[in-house]
């Protein structure tokens, strides 16, 4: 079974409001999913690792292209490969919620690089 990544995208006040699981699909591709907090339930950090997981797994997500680097090495979700996910989340057919805490991310965690 291919390692699974997960990571949460948080709004401005810290609060979690996605959950992305992803799994490296090829060589040069990753596959991920987004589960995003719908804001009229309770956000549950169990249910959405467990409805991130079950998009991953049992179905199509709904975009797989980010690209490694030209070098093909895995970076920890720690680097390029959350960051390209992020970006994507950004630019992607996703609630808009999800895209304002992807945008959030990207300048509080990716701001250095």
């Amino acid at each position: 079974m291919p390692e699974i990544k997960m990571f949460y995208l948080r709004d401005k006040h810290g609060f979690p409001v996605a959950c992305v699981a992803s799994t490296k699909e090829t060589e040069d591709t990753v596959k991920y999913t987004v589960s995003t907090h719908n804001p009229m339930d309770r956000y549950d950090k169990k249910t959405a690792r467990h409805i991130a997981l079950g998009r991953l797994t049992k179905f199509n997500p709904l975009r797989s292209t980010s690209e490694l680097s030209p070098l093909g090495v895995i970076v920890s979700m720690g680097g390029a490969i959350r960051k390209d996910i992020v970006q994507d989340i950004i630019n992607g057919p996703f609630p808009q919620r999800a895209r304002d805490a992807a945008k959030h991310m990207m300048k509080t965690v990716f701001y250095s690089e």
